[in-house]
């Protein structure tokens, strides 16, 4: 006789079986975004003090959690975006890298200006492999090993962030070798998991919640040889807008597989308590199809930036752009470094096609990209100047 588990038990596994499965959501390699052309918006907002930091509540380690993220502070709207590697000013210098994500920071960490994130992702991990800083005629890639986690990522998994980076270079203006040194130290933990809504979000999705501690140092030095002295390393300031430090801040990201980010939190730097109240930063998804006031939605791949005509060119070449209906466009054109070389367009334009003439003029030789820019998704193509 088979004897069958007591009624009230049989209750409580019916009710536990729910959150048991829930508890296994995991993002795998496939699962992070990757595809060039990717952009994602996201709501900013940054204190510059804490006494007018933004006011949060972290919620304890833990599970089937529903956060809301859509609604919240708004700044101003920053623009993650994923790129062609072999495309980018610094794509030579990672040819193991798998995405490139052009942004303002990472894990949390708000660098400022533009900055190019290489990474690669395997099934063994999902890494920072590089930085690419533009700045100057050459600007400075830095080699990293950075862990952003463990693959398949799961709750409860943890690592640490320990390591000193060096980078030996020569621009080519200069006639010394440079030293870029990086250290960063820390730990990380998916430490909570459940459902986030974000704005334009259609229904909320499972997500993964990572805690970061994490500081860095980063220092420029520049190769100094004076007869008869032996050579030495003299530590010279890094470029107006990079800082040298940034102590310890605690950041928790809320990763949804397939979507990426959703939210950012992260605090002040020096912050030791894991479950601050007043948070220094905060970023927010936000689908701008379904976001934005003036329309209704719009399907990105309706945007289309066709290819340069003639590409290599001379002197002159067109291009052509499609918009699905009326919008501000920002037609520029950009040199390898991200610095802008001319516009081409700018302001609301009119449904449908539209083709723009670029005469070079004395600009030299090289490859440029030309970068359309609206509300709702950016399109680049590449060209190529040749004399």
């Amino acid at each position: 006789m088979v004897r069958l588990p007591h009624a009230s038990l049989i209750a409580v596994l019916l009710l536990a079986l729910p959150f048991a499965l829930l508890a296994q959501t995991s993002i795998e390699p496939d699962e992070i975004p990757s595809e060039p052309g990717s952009a994602f918006h996201f709501h900013s907002k940054t204190a510059t003090m804490p006494d007018s930091g933004i006011i949060v509540d972290i919620d304890p380690p833990g599970g089937n959690y529903q956060w809301d993220f859509s609604e919240g502070p708004e700044d101003t709207v920053v623009v993650d975006s994923l790129l062609v590697i072999d495309e980018t000013p610094f794509g030579e210098e990672f040819p193991n890298a798998t995405r490139v994500v052009l942004g303002s920071g990472f894990g949390g960490l708000q660098i400022g200006g533009s900055i190019y994130r290489y990474e690669a992702i395997a099934d063994t991990g999902w890494y920072i492999i590089g930085l690419g800083i533009p700045f100057g005629e050459d600007g400075l890639a830095i080699p990293l090993a950075l862990q952003l986690g463990p693959m398949p990522l799961t709750f409860e998994e943890e690592w640490a962030v320990a390591d000193t980076f060096e980078y030996i270079f020569r621009p080519d203006t200069a006639q010394t070798d440079y030293k870029i040194e990086l250290i960063a130290g820390g730990m990380n933990e998916v430490d909570a998991w459940g459902t986030a809504e974000f704005d334009g979000g259609q229904e909320p999705v499972d997500v993964l919640r990572i805690h970061s501690s994490l500081g860095m140092e980063l220092h420029l030095y520049v190769w100094v040889e004076v007869w008869p002295f032996p050579g030495f390393w003299f530590e010279v300031p890094l470029p107006e807008g990079i800082p040298d430090e940034i102590e310890t801040t605690q950041s928790y990201m809320f990763y949804a597989p397939d979507l990426g980010e959703i939210a950012t939190i992260s605090s002040f730097p020096g912050e030791q308590n894991a479950q601050f109240d007043t948070a220094m930063t905060v970023r927010r998804r936000f689908d701008p199809l379904n976001h934005t006031p003036e329309s209704g939605p719009v399907l990105p791949e309706t945007i289309t930036l066709s290819p340069a005509y003639p590409n290599p060119f001379n002197a002159v070449t067109q291009v052509g752009f499609t918009l699905p209906r009326s919008m501000s466009v920002t037609l520029r054109v950009v040199d390898l470094l991200g610095r802008e070389v001319t516009r081409l367009a700018e302001g609301r334009q009119s449904t449908g096609y539209h083709e723009v003439q670029w005469n070079a003029g004395s600009d030299p030789s090289g490859v440029y990209f030309i970068r359309l820019e609206t509300p709702v998704a950016d399109r680049t193509r590449k060209v190529i100047l040749l004399r």
